[in-house]
C-alpha cells in the first residue's frame, strides 16, 4: 500500500503541531508549513523521528508570491488530504464601536479569505477521493450564538464557513469540511479550556480520514458530530 500524502497548514505549535505528530504516527507522509524560516524545536524533534515522512515547508498565507512558489514547489504531487490550521485570535475584548477597519480587515484576511485562496490554488494536487478542510470554530455558528463577544473573532469564522459552502458548490464532487476541535488548552483556547490537545486531536484525525471518498461540505465537530449553521 503507497503511502498517503496530507499538506496541513500551519503547524509551528499547538493543534496544527499535534495533527503532524499524529499523522506521522499513522504512517503518513507529512507536508507541514510555519511561517518564516525557523523551524520550531518541536518540528525539528518530529523530523529527526520521521525523517522520511516529514516535510517542512515555508508558507505566509498574507504573502500571496509565498503561497503562489510553495503552488509551484509540489506541483506533480498527490494529497489525500488538504488542511488549514493557520489562523488568529484578534482581540478578545474590543468593543463593537472600537473595532478599527485595519484589525477587522486583518481578521477577515487570516481567518477567511486567505485560507480560501489557498484552498482554491491547490484543490487541483488534490486526489479525487481526497479531503478537503479547514479549522473552524463553533463559536462561526450564528444558531449557536446565545452569548455574542468576541466579534472578530466570530465573524471572521462565521465568513471563513460562508466562503468554504461557496468553496464546495465549486467542486461539488468533493469531500470538504469545516472542523470545530472543541475548546483546547492551547496559546489559543487559554488554559481553562475543556480538552487537552490529545484530546482533541486524536479523534479528530481518525473524523478526518473517514470522510474519504465522501462528497459536498460538513460541519463537524473533532467526533465527528454535525453542528448548526
Amino acid at each position: 500500500m503507497s503511502t498517503k500524502n496530507i499538506l496541513i497548514v500551519g503547524t509551528s505549535r499547538g493543534l496544527g503541531l499535534a495533527m503532524v505528530e499524529e499523522f506521522l504516527k499513522k504512517g503518513w507522509h507529512v507536508i507541514a508549513t510555519i511561517r518564516g524560516n525557523i523551524i520550531p524545536l518541536s518540528l525539528k524533534k518530529l523530523t529527526e523521528k520521521y525523517p522520511s515522512n516529514l516535510q517542512i515547508e515555508e508558507v505566509d498565507l498574507n504573502k500571496a508570491n509565498q503561497v503562489a512558489d510553495l503552488r509551484k514547489k509540489l506541483e506533480g504531487q498527490k494529497l489525500d488530504i488538504l488542511f488549514v490550521n493557520a489562523g488568529i485570535m484578534p482581540d478578545r475584548t474590543a468593543r463593537l464601536s472600537e473595532i478599527s477597519d485595519e484589525d477587522f480587515n486583518h481578521a477577515m484576511l487570516n481567518n477567511a479569505l486567505n485560507p480560501i485562496r489557498l484552498l482554491d490554488k491547490f484543490e487541483s494536487l488534490v486526489l479525487p477521493k481526497g479531503i478537503i478542510g479547514v479549522m473552524t470554530t463553533r463559536m462561526a455558528s450564528i444558531e449557536e450564538n446565545t452569548s455574542g463577544g468576541l466579534h472578530l473573532y466570530r465573524s471572521s469564522k462565521t465568513a471563513l464557513n460562508q466562503l468554504m459552502r461557496n468553496f464546495s458548490h465549486e467542486y461539488p464532487k468533493r469531500a470538504c469540511v469545516l472542523m470545530h476541535p472543541g475548546w483546547v488548552r492551547t496559546d489559543m483556547g487559554g488554559p481553562y479550556a475543556n480538552f487537552s490537545i490529545e484530546e482533541s486531536v486524536i479523534p479528530m484525525v481518525k473524523t478526518l480520514i473517514s470522510l474519504e471518498g465522501k462528497t459536498g461540505l460538513q460541519f463537524l465537530n473533532y467526533k465527528g458530530d454535525k453542528l448548526p449553521w
